[in-house]
């Protein structure tokens, strides 16, 4: 699964640093993306995290 701000090149979504290192801020559109197997279902849950802010994640995900 990978990452990207809109913009820019995708890095790794498993590597917290590469997630970070993109410096995507509030409001910036980023995007999602995989090929693998069962993707859809995860892309979407992770979509709707993004949306919502995730500032506000309860501490058990």
């Amino acid at each position: 699964m990978t990452i990207a701000k809109a913009d820019g090149a995708p890095v790794n979504a498993a590597s917290m640093l590469a997630v970070l290192g993109l410096g995507a801020k509030g409001g910036e559109e980023v995007v999602l993306a995989s090929d693998a197997e069962g993707a859809d279902d995860a892309l979407d849950r992770l979509a709707k995290l993004v949306s919502e802010g995730l500032e506000e994640l309860p501490e058990t995900v």
